[in-house]
């Protein structure tokens, strides 16, 4: 759906893998959404309340009752960048061109998704 500013305002998606496991994502720039996240499991579900994509609480549900646990983790918002910074030296002080926690090709295959969903919402960048 596009955005009176002239972007994409908000797409909706299913991600299936090959063992049958889904994803349900949703973006909008209509909403101030809350940012959450769970991933559910057999053994249970991981809930982060949000934003999912700033450090802060997890909360581990086991499935069929149980003790809920929670880790709680500093909120340090944007600045939690430092990590990242951190590893980008670590990387060239040992001589090496990508991270092993998220090499170049994992980036690459992330893109290639969502060039698909693009494409099967119709949305096409000028010059392709």
């Amino acid at each position: 759906m596009p955005h009176p500013a002239g972007v994409n305002g908000q797409v909706g998606t299913v991600l299936n893998t090959e063992r049958g496991a889904q994803a349900v994502l949703h973006t909008t720039l209509f909403s101030d959404t809350p940012t959450t996240a769970t991933v559910a499991g057999t053994e249970g579900a991981l809930h982060l309340p949000g934003p999912f994509h700033h450090p802060g609480d997890v909360l581990f549900t086991p499935t069929g009752g149980g003790t809920a646990r929670t880790y709680t983790e500093p909120r340090t918002a944007h600045e939690g960048l430092h990590f990242e910074a951190a590893e980008v030296a670590r990387c060239i002080k040992n001589g090496q061109l990508e991270t092993p926690l998220r090499p170049l090709a994992d980036s690459i295959a992330t893109m290639r998704v969502m060039d698909e969903i693009r494409h099967r919402c119709g949305i096409n960048f000028p010059g392709e």
